[in-house]
């Protein structure tokens, strides 16, 4: 699979150089952001999102990616951490990690299965 640009991304609202608003590293434009044409009625034509819409949704873009790498190694810790003290817990106690952890078959298989898909470029 193909790596992504690197981060970090920034919002470049300022239309210089080019005409629509764009997601940059670096200089380089990595992303254009979708703006409807403002009306006097205050909607948006074209793609039905109004300017402030399309300023969240390009600060969103570039706060998730940047942020991924990050929640990414927090998830695999936080994982990897409690996996390790309910194994620890359960070989101590005898009892079964279901029983000690409810969440293990939910949301601890929900976060494992997260993973996989992000490991298999999904």
């Amino acid at each position: 699979m193909t790596q992504h640009t690197p981060g970090p991304w920034v919002d470049d609202a300022t239309r210089k150089n080019y005409r629509k608003r764009v997601i940059r590293h670096n200089g380089v434009i990595v992303a254009t952001v979708q703006e409807g044409r403002v009306v006097e009625s205050r909607k948006a034509l074209s793609t039905g999102m109004l300017p402030r819409q399309a300023d969240a949704n390009a600060a969103y873009i570039v706060q998730a990616c940047n942020n991924y790498p990050a929640t990414l190694e927090a998830l695999r810790d936080v994982l990897r951490a409690l996996e390790s003290h309910l194994n620890e817990i359960a070989k101590d106690t005898g009892v079964s990690i279901r029983k000690i952890c409810p969440c293990h078959d939910n949301e601890v298989a929900k976060a494992r299965a997260v993973l996989a898909t992000i490991d298999k470029g999904e």
